[in-house]
């Protein structure tokens, strides 16, 4: 298992930088796990909570299991912490696991630096530290150095360092031969909307081998399974989205990102000065997706089958 660390002391930016890192390394589709060290107590549940109310009555694990995650709780009571490579002994295989903290544990280590406050610097007397990660220059450091905002030429570093392969990851244009599996996938990502707005989604009704013909439909595959599309219409001096669509086991790992981004792309290099889309209202979480990533709602109109739609739009630099 290939761990690096991200160390640096309170304030530095440690918490941030593993943040971006992982939302950056699992859109390239690396499966990244994280460890983090707390130097105080604390609670992944809450007062009132059973598993909390399970754990005050003595318990000494409590395991709380549901569809979309699980948790186990162990209560130390006075026993020693488990060492970080206990901690790493019971993780699934994955390509990188990220520690924060255990900054005096024997891994490989990014340090992290904020300039502005006046902390011990770890480099000087450590060999495990292999690149710097600050918010300014730093000069007479024999190791890289990299602002710490640049999150993909330090992931860069961090992929050649740690030797990892990504998956076998290929975006494609479709044709009509790839009606069935684009039609599967947007079938069962669409799915979840049916009980929201009491009807089939539009897209679930589309016939995708005169769609792959008259549009843009490009394909994002792993392996030669089908795990995301987006779909996509130029009209005058904008490119519109017609469908995106990302498989569940692929969803929260930053691929619809890299899809938008995909068609930020495509919409300039056909010369046209902005993307616009449009989701139904009732999609409360595709509303606050597209406004985190910099489209404006301006405008509402009904659909013909009903429901209201959102229309969005981003303007290109």
């Amino acid at each position: 298992m290939k761990v690096v660390g991200v160390a640096g002391f309170k304030n530095s930016g440690k918490t941030t930088l593993v943040e971006k890192l992982v939302r950056h390394l699992t859109s390239q589709g690396y499966r990244i796990s994280t460890v983090k060290h707390a130097h105080h107590s604390f609670d992944i549940d809450h007062e009132g909570r059973d598993s909390f109310r399970h754990r005050k009555a003595g318990a000494s694990q409590v395991a709380v299991i549901s569809k979309e995650r699980t948790a186990i709780i162990h209560e130390l009571r006075g026993e020693e912490p488990p060492s970080l490579e206990q901690v790493l002994a019971q993780l699934k295989p994955c390509d990188l696991v990220i520690v924060e903290g255990y900054k005096r544990d024997a891994h490989d280590k990014i340090e992290v630096r904020n300039l502005d406050l006046n902390h011990p610097i770890l480099a000087n007397d450590d060999p495990t530290i292999i690149a710097i990660a600050a918010n300014g220059a730093i000069e007479n450091t024999l190791r890289p150095v990299f602002d710490r905002d640049d999150v993909s030429s330090l992931a860069d570093f961090i992929v050649k360092h740690c030797k990892l392969h990504a998956a076998n990851i290929v975006v494609r244009r479709a044709d009509k031969t790839d009606a069935a599996a684009i039609q599967k996938l947007t079938r069962d990502v669409y799915a979840k909307w049916v009980p929201v707005i009491g009807r089939e989604p539009l897209p679930m009704r589309v016939d995708y081998e005169m769609a792959a013909e008259e549009h843009w439909i490009d394909l994002v595959e792993e392996e030669g399974q089908l795990v995301g599309l987006v779909e996509t219409i130029p009209h005058g001096k904008y490119l519109f989205i017609e469908n995106l669509a990302v498989a569940e086991a692929w969803q929260g790992k930053g691929l619809a990102t890299r899809l938008l981004q995909h068609v930020e792309q495509l919409a300039k290099a056909a010369r046209l000065a902005e993307v616009q889309l449009a989701t139904n209202q009732a999609f409360t979480s595709n509303l606050g997706f597209y406004e985190s990533r910099g489209y404006v709602a301006y405008e509402t109109r009904p659909f013909h089958l009903g429901g209201v739609g959102v229309r969005f739009r981003k303007t290109l630099s």
